[in-house]
């Protein structure tokens, strides 16, 4: 039985998801290890070839894709203050491309902590 699915209780995931928050919520909101996959996104874009986009052409393909959907900017700085701010179109692209490669667990083939 899921979480959600419970009845002994009113609102099961809200008893899980509040203490959760609470307890982790001040490590960059919720997300200990998102400024770790920032720093990666950061590594992948400035390097197409980088052996974490596991293929030749990925890393170019998905640079290529970006400068259409997005102008100039810093990226990084905001997905780490206000990621909320970013087009849906970029975040669609950042899920496509980057995440997979980028974020741990996902990622084996980086140093650990970087």
């Amino acid at each position: 039985m899921a979480l959600a699915d419970h009845t002994c209780v009113p609102a099961p995931l809200e008893t899980y998801l509040i203490p959760r928050a609470l307890l982790y919520g001040r490590d960059h909101k919720g997300m200990p290890s998102w400024p770790v996959i920032v720093h990666r996104i950061g590594v992948l874009l400035a390097d197409p070839g980088h052996p974490q986009w596991r293929d030749d052409r990925r890393g170019h393909q998905a640079l290529e894709e970006l400068r259409q959907i997005t102008a100039n900017g810093d990226l990084s700085a905001t997905l780490l203050t206000d990621p909320s701010l970013l087009p849906q179109e970029v975040l669609d692209w950042l899920s496509d491309h980057l995440l997979h490669c980028a974020g741990p667990p996902y990622g084996p083939g980086w140093p650990a902590g970087r």
